[in-house]
């Protein structure tokens, strides 16, 4: 079986980090501070639950995943949700 997820706003939420400056990126809670080329900063935040999610989806499924982002920003984001 297989799975496409999109990635914005489904399994992470991100925005840039500049509009909230009192966000701290905290991996206990799956908090990400996300630097791309250039000046780009951005605070991901992954979704509860996705990694219970996926672990329990992997046995039986093939996973997908779809974004209008650039290949850097997908790339990282990924390493983020399943490192």
């Amino acid at each position: 079986m297989n799975v496409i997820f999109d990635i914005d706003h489904t399994l992470i939420y991100a925005f840039d980090r500049h509009s909230s400056p009192m966000f701290k990126p905290d991996p206990a809670t799956n908090s990400h501070l996300l630097r791309l080329d250039g000046p780009i900063e951005m605070n991901l935040v992954v979704r509860a639950g996705v990694t219970e999610m996926l672990e329990k989806l992997s046995s039986f499924c093939t996973f997908y995943a779809y974004s209008h982002g650039l290949k850097e920003y997908v790339l990282k984001i990924l390493e983020k949700v399943d490192p």
